[in-house]
């Protein structure tokens, strides 16, 4: 049976290499990951603010990763994907909190263009949480650390709150 995708025809499908007769697949040598802390500030401004909100209990730690309750260090030259789920509780109706991360690659902490904000919380018919996601990847060196940092896209206060049990970062490196 052949394998279909649009204009694409297929019988089977194989990983090609390199040229040299080796496999070049995605695999990792470095893995992190680690659940966020109850922040209950994260949208209480109205331009990205770095916020003190990882966990210092790692869940994964493999390949020499080092952090902090603000900053992960990287262990390797290379490209890394940087993946984070924040979900959100609040009482003030149109909260919208959003995140993004920033890194230090250059010298100091730039924020990245992605940003995630698709947690609008209505607070209506019991509708008091929300939670967002962003999926990027980054050429990093050992040694450079990644942050989050936090705003607010719709209405503002302090009685937003990440929520722990749902929230967390992961970090690995593509490559040997």
């Amino acid at each position: 049976m052949g394998l279909n995708v649009d204009t694409i025809k297929a019988t089977t499908i194989t990983q090609s290499g390199d040229g040299s007769g080796a496999s070049t697949g995605y695999s990792s040598s470095a893995y992190f990951m680690t659940r966020l802390t109850a922040n209950s500030n994260p949208n209480d401004a109205s331009s990205f603010t770095h916020r003190t909100v990882f966990n210092t209990s790692a869940i994964i730690s493999d390949g020499g990763f080092t952090h902090d309750g603000n900053y992960i260090y990287v262990p390797f030259n290379g490209t890394y994907i940087v993946q984070a789920n924040v979900a959100y509780n609040n009482a003030i109706a149109r909260d919208v909190p959003g995140f993004r991360f920033s890194h230090n690659k250059t010298g100091s902490y730039v924020g990245q263009v992605e940003n995630s904000l698709s947690s609008y919380i209505r607070v209506a018919s019991n509708h008091n949480e929300a939670s967002t996601e962003l999926v990027t990847a980054y050429q990093l060196n050992a040694g450079n650390g990644v942050r989050m940092e936090f705003r607010r896209f719709g209405a503002g206060g302090t009685n937003t709150t990440i929520i722990p049990s749902y929230s967390y970062i992961s970090i690995w490196r593509l490559g040997a």
